[in-house]
């Protein structure tokens, strides 16, 4: 197996290895499990695979993982101090993101969040704070925080998703009737924006807190 192979393969197995996740660490584990490709690399894949299981503050395995299946001779004989040269180590930059997560969506919430949830609902307001965690988590990999802000397109998509699954719950499957599915979707569009159902359980910002913590 090369270092290629896994890669590919933990980003179909694990959700959270994201392509910004491959682009940020993928010299990193090139760089630490590059000189034990072929059969021992495979080994040592196939041991973490069938026994990691993945967690909000780790949601994919690191070469570390991998290191400790590999065979003593093989990489742990001696450290390898130009490994430094290819930036801070995956733990560090993971720690990081899950730092800087949480204060993007909180930026977001008192710039954009809470005006959303003055116009068009809490409701509106919870799926585009879902939205904004996922951008929150792509640009989380570079370790710092910075602005974000949906456009009217992202805000009204955003909605339409919450419409869409008030009509789900209400109303059961799609009906072959348009003009049936306009009247329900009006129907569901006007209860959305005005949080008639299902119950508010929470604010925005808490919403937003529960959403990053099941990451």
């Amino acid at each position: 197996m090369t270092v290629s192979e896994l890669l590919k393969r933990m980003a179909s197995i694990y959700p959270g290895f994201t392509a910004a996740a491959l682009e940020a660490l993928g010299s990193v584990y090139r760089a630490r499990l590059g000189k034990v490709e072929g059969p021992h690399l495979a080994d040592a894949f196939t041991h973490v695979a069938a026994n990691f299981n993945p967690t909000a503050r780790k949601p994919f395995p690191i070469a570390k993982d991998f290191e400790e299946q590999l065979p003593s001779s093989s990489l742990h004989a001696k450290p390898d101090d130009s490994l430094d040269r290819w930036g801070p180590p995956i733990r560090s930059r993971m720690e990081a993101r899950a730092k800087v997560i949480p204060e993007m969506i909180e930026a977001w919430t008192q710039r954009q969040g809470l005006k959303i949830e003055q116009a068009r609902g809490w409701r509106v307001a919870a799926a585009c704070g879902h939205e904004v965690h996922q951008i929150a988590s792509q640009r989380g990999w570079s370790g710092r925080a910075s602005d974000i802000l949906l456009t009217a397109e992202q805000i009204k998509l955003c909605e339409d998703r919450a419409v869409s699954s008030e009509r789900s719950l209400r109303f059961g499957p799609l009906p072959a009737d348009r003009e049936v599915w306009e009247t329900q979707t009006a129907e569901c569009r006007a209860a959305v924006k005005s949080g008639e159902r299902p119950k508010r359980k929470g604010s925005i910002r808490k919403m937003g807190q529960q959403s990053q913590a099941a990451e």
